[in-house]
């Protein structure tokens, strides 16, 4: 499909754009995490969730050494693997990474964005999938990790 063909080509334009930040030696600071996110993502759009697995940890890696996981590109980034999980039916998993993401958006001043308000879309959603009981439970347990 063309759509496919666009995702295609954005994905090979992305891993040209990669291969000169790596190059040029900003690979690893936050350029770097941000590619590794927009990775991440095409290969989601195109269902290689192993794919996009990887790319998100390859930033979250950067994000640590950088010290920006608690940033909104780090919420973004929990809002990505939160995708990954929920994809592969783990639930549990997805809703403690939107939780995070939640939390790092309050923490940040950024909870109003289009992007907060999806993250709560998708705590919603997970709370019926999961039932309020269960969905509370994680909650709890997520929140007291951060």
């Amino acid at each position: 499909s063309l759509e496919r063909n666009d995702l295609q080509s954005a994905h090979t334009a992305l891993v040209g754009g990669k291969a000169i930040a790596k190059k040029i030696g900003v690979l690893d600071g936050n350029l770097g995490g941000l590619f590794y996110r927009h990775h991440s993502t095409l290969h989601l759009m195109l269902g290689n969730l192993d794919e996009a697995e990887k790319e998100l940890q390859n930033a979250q890696s950067v994000y640590e050494r950088t010290g920006h996981m608690g940033s909104p590109a780090g919420a973004n980034l929990q809002m990505c693997m939160g995708r990954i999980r929920h994809q592969r039916g783990e639930l549990t998993e997805a809703l403690k990474c939107y939780v995070r993401a939640q939390r790092i958006r309050e923490r940040t001043g950024t909870s109003e964005t289009p992007e907060a308000q999806e993250v709560k879309r998708c705590i919603n959603t997970l709370e019926v999938e999961l039932g309020s009981e269960l969905h509370n439970r994680i909650i709890s347990q997520a929140s007291h990790r951060n």
